[in-house]
């Protein structure tokens, strides 16, 4: 991701590639067909309610990812392992 930047032209970041995540999986086939790849709800926190999505959602019509801080942490801690270490 970092090398769109340094290359020619306009870099793009699909949503919700800068926290690591990953799309929704579905329960059957055919609604995975219909819907084809589509990414959850944008996580905010991973200590509040729905992830810090809204304060009082009662019915969400997707699962929310509960992963956002461990996401972050993890892919950072990789860089880092990356760079530093070799």
């Amino acid at each position: 991701m970092t090398l769109s930047f340094l290359l020619p032209g306009t870099p793009v970041l699909y949503y919700g590639d800068e926290i690591g995540a990953q799309n929704i999986g579905s329960g059957s086939a055919m609604t995975a067909a219909r819907n084809g790849t589509s990414r959850g709800i944008m996580t905010w926190n991973a200590n509040s309610t729905q992830d810090g999505f809204c304060d009082n959602c009662t019915n969400i019509w997707t699962s929310v990812m509960s992963r956002a801080e461990q996401q972050v942490c993890q892919k950072t801690l990789q860089i880092y392992e990356h760079y530093v270490i070799g």
